[in-house]
């Protein structure tokens, strides 16, 4: 039987579930004895697939996402986003691993949102008898074990900025830490990154990675094609990932500039001897890794993540020495250096694992990818009120400021003026 916190969890989307015909109970909504009279698991999917664009236009893990965020960000239809994870396991379009920590989460919402699973029951009515005999099972005051981090909070990265000195007095509104005086790219900020849970960028990667794996098949050997086909990987990437990209993404120069440095550097390596051998060492050490699940929580296996986890740090340096041999780090649209373009990689590659770890080896993570950086905890700064020249929006900056990075479109821009 699963924990009660997951069986609370998975009881908020129950009402939907149940009227599908599907058991509210089962991970998917369908329990072993469903699937036991099922012609077979590629039966299961279409059926999944099919409900999923039928009711909610849902037909990937992308589409998935872009219809969850604004609902979890609003707080509403929070039974629709539980069912639609729940049913999206079995579409195959998320993990089950990815889909409870969603379903998590919003549960975790709904139990701030509304005061008793009567008040949830009038966001989605009708709610059948049986399902109302399971809520009545499961006191609304539960546990979840889900802290959701407080938007208004005055500890923030400490960030030095490389281009004008100046150090940063405040939070970033993305991981992305762009300097208060100058505009610059100033700093990657970890927790901010991990405050994003539908988010997680290395599986989003590699699961848009499998999808075009006959494509890249197909331009082997062909520089063009490999670096067309795989500008199209990281646009999509992007687009699923918006949280883990620089605000700046939303310029199209900047975006089609940042998006040719990504696939500039996997296409060098892709035509680079060694670095494919590394890589395939790397595939062959993740083959290798094991999981293990208690109370809920699922661990990689030490000894399988330790070999794998070295292979990863080979690959990278190898993909390091082509960058520098390249001129790839050049291509940044925010001239970043390649210590900060680095860590931005290593903290892709950590918010994928981090849950998985053994306290010992997530600290060792940490601190070997320089992600354990200092915080600080300090007064807000005196601040002036500007609007964006370009999309009109009001800004708060520094007093200081001469050059800012809009958060709503963007853009640099000029508030040296009055």
């Amino acid at each position: 039987m699963l924990p009660l916190r997951l069986r609370w969890s998975l009881a908020i989307g129950a009402p939907i579930v149940a009227d599908a015909g599907l058991d509210p109970t089962a991970l998917g909504g369908w329990a072993p004895d469903h699937v036991a009279r099922a012609r077979g698991e590629h039966e299961l999917r279409m059926a999944a697939s099919e409900a999923l664009a039928e009711a909610y236009g849902i037909t990937s893990r992308d589409t998935l996402m872009a219809w969850a965020r604004p609902r979890l960000q609003g707080r509403r239809e929070l039974a629709h986003v539980v069912a639609a994870f729940s049913i999206a396991t079995v579409a195959q379009h998320v993990s089950e691993d990815d889909a409870w920590q969603a379903i998590a989460l919003a549960a975790r919402l709904a139990q701030l949102t509304y005061r008793s699973w009567d008040e949830l029951a009038a966001t989605c009515e009708p709610v059948a008898d049986d399902v109302r005999a399971q809520w009545a099972t499961l006191p609304w005051d539960t546990e979840l074990e889900v802290t959701l981090a407080e938007a208004p909070t005055r500890r923030f990265l400490r960030a030095t900025c490389p281009a004008c000195g100046a150090r940063a007095t405040r939070r970033s509104p993305t991981a992305y830490v762009y300097c208060d005086r100058c505009g610059n790219l100033a700093g990657y900020d970890f927790e901010r990154a991990c405050e994003q849970p539908l988010e997680r960028p290395g599986p989003a990667y590699e699961a848009i990675r499998a999808e075009l794996a006959g494509r890249l098949a197909e331009a082997r050997g062909d520089l063009l094609r490999t670096r067309a086909v795989q500008r199209a990987l990281f646009d999509a990437w992007i687009d699923a990932c918006p949280g883990a990209v620089p605000v700046r993404i939303q310029d199209p120069a900047y975006r089609a500039a940042y998006v040719a440095m990504l696939a500039e550097g996997e296409t060098r390596a892709a035509f680079d001897a060694e670095a494919c051998e590394l890589r395939t060492a790397l595939d062959a050490a993740v083959a290798q890794l094991g999981f293990t699940t208690a109370g809920g929580e699922t661990r990689v296996l030490d000894a399988p993540y330790r070999a794998m986890e070295a292979a990863m740090f080979a690959h990278e340096a190898r993909r390091h020495a082509l960058a520098l041999a390249h001129g790839i780090y050049e291509m940044h649209p925010d001239r970043a250096s390649p210590a900060l373009i680095r860590r931005i990689g290593f903290s892709i590659y950590a918010q994928g694992w981090l849950p998985y770890l053994a306290e010992a080896d997530a600290q060792a993570l940490l601190a070997r990818t320089d992600l354990a950086a200092a915080y600080e905890v300090a007064e807000p700064p005196a601040t002036r009120a500007v609007r964006c020249p370009r999309c009109e929006e009001v800004l708060d900056v520094v007093v200081e400021a001469r050059r800012v990075v809009c958060a709503h479109c963007g853009r640099p821009v000029d508030v040296t003026g009055p």
